[in-house]
């Protein structure tokens, strides 16, 4: 059951018959047929939405207990499945309307939803704060310019200190190692000083993927400079996600008006 007060708050919300018939599982007629009467009320064109014990019977649920259970079982074996071999949403309800369940597939997938922000656990980033010189992160990033009517592309040497969100930026021609090499004596120049470490992505300049171990070239000059390396893991921005946000600040800042 499904009372008028619900239709009007959740339309409010969404501003979407749609969604609302969705929430309550109703028709998107029915919810804007009182939607309507509403508005009549408002004007004065009727006296009343409906009699006030009057109530909208909702149609029979698709989703039944006995639907909902299996969704939870197929989502609780997903568990003990490799990443790459688990049951999609879309897969469930395939398997659901095979066993002769007539149910859509929105509703399946609205239901996995459900379960899994209660039932599986989510990865949580802690937000570090290192202390002043401990860290600095550096990334490059890649900048269209026209000088003299000729279009070309640049590399932008970008080093940030999080723990004062200072931003130090070179661009280059090329990004080979002595453009990263320049970059950092430069940066080290401007701040009269060298971090303890200084994070990277797997740039091939300094962390060399098929052995598996930093370029050999580049740690010999951090030891020289009296800095350590660090490189970030695979498909993991969040770990240098300060600098990751400071190509793109400096870029727009720098380049984004002619």
């Amino acid at each position: 059951m499904a009372d008028i007060r619900r239709i009007v708050d959740l339309y409010e919300l969404y501003g979407s018959y749609k969604k609302v018939a969705r929430e309550l599982s109703i028709s998107p007629n029915t919810a804007k047929k009182y939607l309507r009467r509403l508005n009549d009320v408002q004007e004065g064109s009727v006296e009343e939405i409906l009699p006030k014990d009057r109530k909208i019977i909702q149609p029979s649920r698709v989703l039944t207990e006995i639907v909902r259970q299996k969704i939870h079982q197929y989502l609780e074996s997903n568990l003990e499945q490799p990443r790459k071999q688990r049951l999609t949403a879309k897969r469930i309800w395939e398997l659901l309307i095979r066993d002769g369940h007539k149910i859509g597939y929105t509703s399946v997938k609205d239901e996995v939803v459900r379960w899994k922000r209660t039932n599986v656990p989510r990865e949580v980033f802690i937000l570090q704060e290192p202390r002043v010189g401990q860290r600095a992160e550096f990334d490059w990033g890649e900048v269209i310019l026209c000088i003299r009517g000729i279009w070309s592309k640049f590399y932008l040497a970008v080093f940030v200190l999080p723990f004062s969100l200072y931003r130090f930026a070179r661009l280059y021609p090329r990004s080979t190692r002595l453009e990263v090499i320049q970059a950092h004596i430069e940066f080290f120049h401007e701040i009269v000083a060298v971090p303890e470490t200084i994070f990277y992505d797997r740039m091939n300049v300094v962390y060399d993927s098929k052995r598996q171990k930093m370029n050999d070239k580049f740690l010999e000059f951090s030891m020289l400079s009296g800095f350590c390396p660090c490189v970030c893991n695979p498909a993991s921005p969040h770990e240098k996600g300060t600098d990751e946000e400071s190509v793109g600040y400096i870029r727009r800042l720098t380049f984004g008006e002619r």
